[in-house]
């Protein structure tokens, strides 16, 4: 166990294991203080917990979960709010990222998901065989749909990044392959941010907040994106260095839909 209540934890090291039983805390009754980890690979076992959690009064802190090469997190990690306190801020980065249980951030904080290539599936892929592995088990990172999905109903702004340290050796796309949708009445925001191509094959369907896209390539629209409602405005915010092209299928009409906002 590391435990700094209300200040800060580092972990340094080439390959970091935070193992199945262990607890990194950095929470305090004021206010949650800061996690971090700074390696060339990174493993979090499933019953291992990370916390930076207001525990009475005030924000949740920050946990930054950065590795170079490959960050796999399996284990519970929460930056929570307590009162009228926001949730807090959490980072999983990594050249290879797999994450394969929901964060506990909170409302009106900020989950930052950041590795090369990143596509949106229904179910991602897992390497949690409950013993610490330091080796990629693909190319492209994945993240649930479901986990974006919950977080935004949640009222967490969600970013997705790829723009890294221009070291990766993948070009930075975002793909959406299964459908994203934000299910209740709260400013949360989604963005994402490539430092190359957007494509989005499935639906977003978001009842409320801002979808944003910044693209250093192409970007491609071959489903529904709808935003907000006439009484909750969700205005897109769309900067591409390429060319923006909506597709629409038989079956699947592609459209840019801001309800109450603007495109």
């Amino acid at each position: 166990t590391l435990q700094a209540a209300g200040s800060t934890v580092r972990v340094v090291g080439d390959k970091v294991a935070i193992l199945d039983g262990a607890r990194v805390d950095a929470s305090a009754d004021a206010g949650g203080g800061t996690v971090s980890t700074n390696a060339g690979a990174l493993y979090v076992g499933a019953d291992a917990s990370i916390s930076a959690d207001a525990l009475q009064s005030g924000n949740g802190g920050r946990v930054i979960l950065w590795s170079r090469d490959s960050t796999q997190v399996h284990g519970t990690v929460t930056s929570r709010g307590a009162g009228e306190g926001s949730g807090g801020f959490v980072e999983t980065s990594g050249g290879y990222l797999e994450i394969t249980r929901a964060l506990e951030v909170g409302a009106g904080g900020t989950w930052l998901i950041d590795p090369y290539n990143i596509t949106v599936v229904a179910v991602g892929t897992s390497n949690n065989s409950g013993a610490p592995s330091f080796t990629p088990t693909g190319n492209d990172s994945q993240v649930e749909a479901g986990m974006i999905s919950a977080q935004l109903t949640a009222g967490v702004n969600v970013v997705l990044d790829t723009t890294g340290d221009g070291l990766g050796l993948q070009p930075g796309n975002i793909t959406v392959n299964a459908p994203i949708s934000k299910f209740a009445f709260n400013p949360a925001s989604l963005t994402f941010d490539a430092d190359n191509n957007v494509a989005i094959n499935q639906g977003i369907n978001m009842l409320s907040g801002a979808f944003n896209v910044i693209a250093g390539g192409n970007m491609s629209v071959n489903n529904l994106v709808t935003t907000g409602s006439n009484l909750n405005p969700g205005p897109q915010n769309v900067s591409i260095a390429g060319d923006l092209s909506v597709i629409s299928n038989p079956g699947a009409p592609a459209l840019l839909i801001a309800n109450g906002g603007q495109v």
